[in-house]
Order: structure tokens, then C-alpha cells, then sequence
């Protein structure tokens, strides 16, 4: 019976917990917008930027889905019909590990849940996605970047989060992917995991040519070509569950072609 290849892919919650200027901005830019205020990094908090910010991250109604040893968290403005004439802003917060289940539970629920719309149908805003990763199978890596991709949905690791492993190849199917000053990713070589003659585990990166020719043309689909041999490269140089090729940060991951933007 063939193993399925392993790449790590989890997900973290990650909520706001103050009301500041500064979260005015993280809410405009997690929700797809800006400001030149906000671009300035110069944070001052008023009572006029106090109130966006409390508009912003107030008004979101929460479902919690938990399904084996994965939790959905979706998040839901229904505040913003002035806006949409159907559908809603949405947040998905996952964690845990990812897995056929998962891949189908996200489908479903970006389903049963189509982003804030104009009367057009022109999108106003799409799914937003954050995620923290440490755990889960490269087949559905592809399968929810793939997804993520098709939905033209806005990704992020937040602040004191990774994204590590098969998270990262989910990662980059965002079309708009943003890093946090002090979020990392980190990539490494697709194995097949087992155990050894002494029960110990045992990691094994020669899964065949076929499986590395179809990790590098995923890279190069959802970045480019330059970028998506570029990524390859560096992840074959790392062959282990635990360790791999860090990049930290929204000016890194930039300049790697990983995030769209710092």
C-alpha cells in the first residue's frame, strides 16, 4: 500500500484583543483595503480611528466546527449588508490537523458561505484565511491552496505564527499573501514517514520524480515560473519533519515571491 506523502499543515486561531489605531489597520487590511494612514506605519490613536477600529472588529458572528482533530472557526460579518447586497465578509481561523476531512469541511463551508458581493456580483471582498501550521499530508496541501486559489481568497500568518511545511504550499495558493513582521514560513522536501527496524521513526525524501516534478509545477502555477523554481530549489535542500528553509517576516517573504506584498 503506497504512504501517502507528508508535509506538516495546521492551523491557529488568532483574535484581536484590543481596541487600538493600530488594530483599525490590521482590520482595513485583513478585510482588503488600506489607507495611506495606515500604510505610514504612523499610528495615532483618536477618537475618530477608535470608533473604525471598534466598527471593524465588532459585529462578527462566530460558528465553531470541531471534526476530529481539526477546529473551523468562521466568522462572519452580517453587519455590512449596506455593502453587499449578498454574502458577507468572512474569516476562517483553522487549526490542528489537516486532512481529507479538512479539505472537504473548507470546501463545504466556503460554499454555504459566498463572500460579500455587489449587485453586479463583482466580489467585494474575499474569503480571508489565517492560518498557523505545523501538520498534515502534501496531497491536501495542493488541495486547499487549490481552493484558496479558485476563491481569490486572502491568506495571512499572523504575528507569532508559523506556516510550516505543507501549510506553506496551502499558503500560496492566496491570492493576496501577507506575512506578519514576526510570522514565519518554512518549507522542506516532501517524505514518506515510518519506523525503523527499532521502532524509532523514520523519514524517507526519495518519493520519486514524478512527486517532485508535480511540487514544482504547484509552485510555479500559484507564483511563477522564476519564483516557483526558486522555492523548489531551496526546499530540496531540507529533507526532515521538523526542520526546513525559514523565511521570516512580510519583507522576506516578499522579496521570495512567497508573500504579495510587506
Amino acid at each position: 500500500m503506497t504512504k501517502p506523502l507528508t508535509f506538516a499543515l495546521c492551523f491557529a486561531i488568532f483574535h484581536s484583543t484590543s481596541v487600538t489605531a493600530s488594530d483599525y489597520c490590521e482590520g482595513i487590511r485583513a478585510n482588503g483595503a488600506d489607507s495611506a494612514y495606515c500604510k505610514s506605519g504612523k499610528y495615532a490613536d483618536n477618537s475618530a480611528l477608535l470608533k473604525d477600529a471598534v466598527e471593524i472588529n465588532s459585529g462578527w458572528e462566530e460558528e465553531v466546527f470541531n471534526i476530529d482533530t481539526l477546529q473551523i472557526v468562521l466568522e462572519r460579518r452580517r453587519d455590512r449588508t449596506k455593502e453587499c447586497s449578498s454574502g458577507a465578509v468572512t474569516r476562517f481561523h483553522l487549526t490542528g490537523v489537516i486532512s481529507p476531512d479538512s479539505t472537504f469541511a473548507m470546501g463545504e463551508l466556503l460554499r454555504r458561505n459566498p463572500p460579500c458581493k455587489r449587485p453586479d456580483e463583482e466580489v467585494l471582498v474575499p474569503p480571508i484565511v489565517i492560518m498557523n501550521s505545523r501538520g498534515g499530508l502534501l496531497a491536501d496541501g495542493y488541495a486547499l491552496g487549490r481552493e484558496l486559489r479558485r476563491l481569490n481568497a486572502t491568506v495571512k500568518i499572523a504575528n507569532g505564527s508559523q506556516c510550516a511545511s505543507s501549510c506553506a504550499v496551502a499558503f500560496l495558493g492566496g491570492t493576496r499573501r501577507i506575512v506578519a513582521s514576526e510570522a514565519s514560513v518554512m518549507f522542506h522536501a516532501p517524505y514518506f514517514a515510518g519506523r525503523n527496524e527499532r521502532g524509532m521513526r523514520d523519514v524517507n525524501c526519495d518519493v520519486g520524480n514524478q512527486s517532485l516534478e508535480a511540487l514544482n509545477a504547484y509552485y510555479r502555477e500559484m507564483t511563477s515560473h522564476e519564483v516557483g523554481d526558486r522555492l523548489f530549489e531551496r526546499t530540496m535542500w531540507y529533507c526532515s519533519a521538523e526542520d526546513g528553509w525559514v523565511v521570516k517576516g512580510a519583507s522576506a517573504a516578499e522579496l521570495y515571491g512567497i508573500a504579495t506584498e510587506k
